[in-house]
């Protein structure tokens, strides 16, 4: 998937976005978030607190695209997020 294709400017302000054939539309405009516990990697690996604006395909498998940028250093964050089978996610306590 080209994300890369996505331009800031667009991201909030196009209500519709088409990447590799798929068409996405806005389903959630400029949120904001922040993440009280990492569990795995660091804040600037992930949208640890960031300012971000969700797609939803408008048809096929349920996806979306979380679009945005880091607050602390202004960087793009984006995730394109899958449905998964929770029955395959093991916890591993320390």
């Amino acid at each position: 998937m080209d994300i890369n294709s996505i331009k800031d400017d667009q991201i909030g302000h196009t209500k519709k976005l088409e990447i590799d054939g798929k068409m996405y539309k806005l389903g959630n405009k400029d949120d904001y978030q922040f993440v009280k516990e990492l569990v795995y990697g660091s804040p600037l690996d992930i949208e640890g607190k960031c300012r971000f604006s969700d797609y939803f395909p408008v048809a096929g498998e349920k996806e979306f695209l979380s679009l945005g940028w880091l607050s602390k250093n202004g960087k793009r964050a984006d995730i394109h997020c899958t449905q998964i089978d929770l029955e395959s996610i093991f916890f591993r306590y320390r």
